[in-house]
């Protein structure tokens, strides 16, 4: 980690990796990282570890590069006014806004934090002193030069099969949503191939599985070894914490099971849910290669096709269910099949007239060879969607071609 970042073609294309709200403005102005900008990353971790918040904030890296513009922090000094003044110190010196003013090493951050604190009282001493250890032991660990290249060997347009979420709030309502929002995000981005369910029932059935088992860890993994084409795999779990919830992702080498990245975000009520969601693919995509500037490109058409009601997702979510895979039986269970899915869709289309993709799935289904419906029942479905998102493409590829 030590040394001077090499200079950089200010017109090469730069990825990041990491969650935006980690990241100090240069990097997210594309720059690339630094010695002074993982001290950043570290200042902030240790910003959330003593206040529960984050200096910078926002629902999208566009926002959050907008607060960093603009200046709009969240004070320190106004969540945690009593905090010890040399720890105070140390964190508003590590999250400066210029590069220059910040810790020059991780030696330098890691000596200032292990100044000797008066305490005022037991409790705070006790909250302000653990959070020091565990950064300590962070910087130590930062001492030892890191590659800053992704552990995954992924490349523009390789596939990712994301794995059903683990559902730990007891609320069945949640149950296949998740992953239908991150394949929403993930599709639409460009970069990134989502393995659909047809391919992994082709897996299925040469390990001489059922079509319809569910994907735990292990399974996920080896179907992504069999198929031989997957290059990472996407697990996660959502978690009941109060009277909020903790949402979880992780980035999975397949081929030896290791964890390439995870991130995780405490949210206060489901309606948080799916800007989390979208914060977390954006971090999904910059850990696999993508580029900053497709990464902005493609959220404003993201905006236009996606919803942020999760009751409409909810919807849209058990339609696709239904929809999805190639082990219907017979035309009379295709047809029931789509039967309810429209009835789902179409409910998913009244909360929220603006899903687009509700309204192109709703065409999609209507004009699969196996359902016995008219030509002229799609086109005004399809027109609809097509007419919200402005732009069908990544999305009509994706529905029509796959």
């Amino acid at each position: 980690m030590a040394g001077r970042a090499p200079d950089r073609d200010p017109r090469a294309p730069v990825s990041l990796v990491g969650s935006p709200v980690y990241l100090a403005s240069e990097v997210l102005a594309g720059h690339g990282s630094s010695p002074r900008s993982d001290l950043y990353s570290l200042g902030v971790l240790l910003f959330r570890l003593a206040s529960g918040s984050f200096p910078v904030t926002g629902t999208s890296l566009v926002e959050i590069k907008d607060a960093h513009a603009g200046g709009r922090r969240t004070r320190l000094a106004d969540l945690r006014p009593a905090l010890p003044a040399q720890l105070f110190n140390a964190i508003e010196r590590a999250i400066s806004t210029n590069p220059q003013q910040r810790f020059a090493s991780a030696q330098e951050m890691e000596q200032a934090l292990r100044v000797r604190i008066r305490r005022p009282a037991r409790r705070q001493w006790a909250m302000a002193s653990g959070a020091v250890v565990i950064v300590a032991a962070i910087l130590a660990g930062l001492l030892v030069s890191r590659p800053r290249t992704p552990a995954l060997p992924f490349a523009e347009r390789d596939w990712v099969l994301i794995a059903p979420f683990e559902n730990q709030t007891g609320d069945t309502a949640f149950d296949g949503v998740l992953e239908q929002a991150f394949e929403r995000e993930l599709v639409g981005s460009g970069f990134v191939n989502v393995v659909s369910r047809a391919r992994v029932e082709d897996s299925l059935s040469l390990m001489r599985k059922p079509p319809d088992a569910r994907l735990d860890h292990g399974l996920a993994r080896e179907v992504c070894l069999r198929d031989g084409g997957i290059r990472a795999l996407l697990t996660g779990r959502l978690t009941r914490v109060g009277r909020g919830y903790t949402l979880t992702t992780t980035i999975v080498n397949p081929a030896d099971g290791t964890t390439v990245a995870a991130a995780s975000d405490d949210i206060a009520s489901a309606d948080e849910l799916i800007a989390r969601i979208r914060q977390q693919a954006l971090h999904v995509r910059q850990t696999l290669g993508e580029a900053i500037a497709s990464v902005e490109r493609s959220q404003a058409a993201l905006h236009k096709v996606t919803t942020p009601s999760l009751a409409a997702l909810q919807l849209y979510s058990t339609a696709a269910t239904l929809l999805e895979g190639e082990h219907w039986q017979s035309s009379a269970d295709a047809l029931s099949r789509y039967q309810s899915a429209e009835g789902l869709l179409k409910q998913a289309t009244e909360r929220d007239p603006a899903f687009a993709m509700a309204w192109l799935l709703r065409a999609h289904a209507a004009c699969r060879d196996d359902v016995v419906v008219t030509t002229a029942d799609c086109l005004p479905l399809a027109e609809r969607a097509f007419s919200l998102a402005e732009s069908a493409s990544p999305v009509e590829r994706y529905f029509i071609e796959g």
